[in-house]
């Protein structure tokens, strides 16, 4: 399985053979990671419903690498896009521009900066990565890129392009005209079909028919290997 955590990783989990307080301690792990994915969907929920109302997502979501929850992280952390003249002073912003050293007359340039938000440049590279593979523009970009700069430089690139990107549509309030139709439409109907406030999210249980593992009565007392399980 790819998730040991998921619908497979679970029933994997359930055929398992282990003494009592392991069990116990495997089965208080899932609890917490349903009650974790609970809130995470009812948060995901919440977003989608806010990002409906908002023109800016419509005008992103036809970029490739962007979802929802990415789009309203980056709206977020660059707050008024207007603040920002141009696109470099944004990226400068987000610490993807290069190190520059000088000397006399002579100037080298390094690696990026990593001087500015870490929550929005790690977002962009995630971003880059998913970009990259659809057809279009940043592909292309980042193919050239690549061939002769390598693919950590080339993805970095990437990201920087993509925020140039970001910038000039909200700027000029544009959509993306290379954008997939199809592609931009699946996403608009996700957002749309996730859109749930909060409130509404955290009174249902979004985590019912999720496989947990039961228990099974072992006769006590515990084995001397198991209290050494228990207490240790």
């Amino acid at each position: 399985m790819s998730d040991l955590f998921g619908r497979r990783g679970r029933g994997f989990l359930k055929t398992l053979t282990l003494p009592q307080a392991k069990t116990i301690i495997l089965q208080s792990a899932l609890g917490l990671i349903d009650a974790l994915d609970k809130e995470l969907k009812a948060l995901e929920g919440e977003l989608c419903a806010r990002a409906k109302t908002m023109p800016q997502v419509r005008l992103l979501l036809g970029v490739p690498g962007l979802n929802v929850v990415g789009i309203m992280t980056i709206l977020a952390e660059i707050g008024e896009v207007q603040r920002f003249p141009s696109a470099k002073k944004l990226a400068s912003y987000v610490g993807l521009v290069p190190q520059v050293y000088a000397s006399g007359k002579r100037r080298y340039t390094g690696h990026i900066t990593r001087a500015g938000r870490s929550t929005l440049r790690c977002i962009l590279i995630q971003a880059a990565h998913q970009a990259v593979r659809v057809p279009g523009p940043p592909q292309a970009f980042f193919t050239r890129l690549r061939a002769r700069k390598g693919y950590k430089v080339a993805i970095v690139a990437a990201a920087r392009k993509l925020l140039t990107l970001i910038w000039t549509l909200l700027t000029r309030g544009e959509p993306y005209r290379v954008a997939d139709p199809l592609r931009t439409q699946v996403k608009e109907q996700r957002m749309e079909r996730r859109a749930v406030p909060y409130p509404v999210a955290q009174a249902s249980d979004l985590g019912r028919g999720v496989r947990r593992l039961v228990v099974e009565e072992l006769p006590l007392p515990l084995a001397a290997e198991e209290r050494a399980c228990a207490f240790s």
